[in-house]
């Protein structure tokens, strides 16, 4: 298990790429990350979907609070999804829910057609 930095959030490029090997199937990330309201830069997210492409890894990714963003002064702020990352389209299984940003209890969970069989099996797990 690999956790980012406590006080930042900023992945250390060094300790991640250690935890990713040939038995690595998946990463999970949560971004905007609660409760800390960190958001991944693009240049965080690019090395994590490298990583991903080079150990042929998918990244299920907690998109939750895609809308609620925290601006800070003299940093932007964006959310951008994995799966709209050059290559993560089909590696790429988004977590997400309206009940954080539009108040309506339901989740949702998006992903490429060669991995919706693993989510819908899952399914029955997370609902009561």
């Amino acid at each position: 298990m690999f956790r980012c930095a406590r006080r930042t959030g900023v992945p250390n490029r060094d300790e991640l790429r250690a935890a990713f090997n040939s038995k690595t199937k998946a990463i999970i990330i949560c971004n905007p990350n609660n409760p800390t309201g960190k958001v991944f830069t693009p240049n965080e997210m690019e090395f994590i979907a490298g990583l991903c492409q080079e150990f042929d890894a998918l990244c299920f990714t907690d998109e939750i609070y895609e809308h609620i963003l925290y601006p800070r002064a003299g940093a932007e702020i964006a959310h951008i999804s994995m799966a709209q990352i050059d290559g993560m389209r089909d590696r790429t299984v988004i977590v997400n829910s309206m009940s954080k940003t539009y108040s309506v209890t339901d989740g949702a969970l998006v992903t490429a057609s060669r991995h919706r069989k693993s989510p819908a099996r899952s399914q029955s797990f997370m609902t009561s």
